[in-house]
């Protein structure tokens, strides 16, 4: 706080600051940051106002003086675990066929039948296949 003249001063430019690293999705350090500002701020102060944000547990430091926001890092790793369970219902959904049954079926499927993908010729087939024995004993 020591270059800025009040503490409301002090807790405007760390706020700012704050809003400024929360939009980053990469690792930054005080020299990425003096030089983005879009005015004049000391290094000295910038890193005074890290070791804060980093005390205060709203950034952490993931390098050798390099650091990332916890909202961001909370971020990806919630997309990350989205995207693996995601993954995983897919695969739960998923059916697997043997490569030589894909193949004569892609060599078999005319495009005149009007499937835009041998997926939609399998969902059809099922689907027939359903209907018919549907009614059986």
């Amino acid at each position: 706080m020591s270059l800025l003249r009040s503490r409301e001063e002090w807790e405007t430019f760390k706020q700012q600051l704050l809003e400024f690293i929360e939009e980053l999705d990469h690792p930054f350090d005080a020299d990425y940051l003096v030089k983005n500002c879009n005015k004049f701020i000391d290094r000295l102060v910038v890193e005074e106002a890290l070791n804060e944000l980093l005390n205060d547990g709203l950034i952490v430091e993931v390098g050798c003086k390099e650091y990332a926001s916890i909202r961001i890092l909370m971020r990806r790793w919630l997309i990350g675990k989205q995207q693996k369970r995601e993954t995983q219902r897919m695969l739960d959904e998923a059916v697997f066929l043997p490569s030589q049954l894909l193949e004569k079926l892609r060599r078999l499927i005319k495009p005149e039948w009007g499937y835009k993908d041998i997926e939609d010729f399998i969902r059809d087939a099922v689907r027939h296949w359903l209907k018919e024995h549907e009614d059986s004993p």
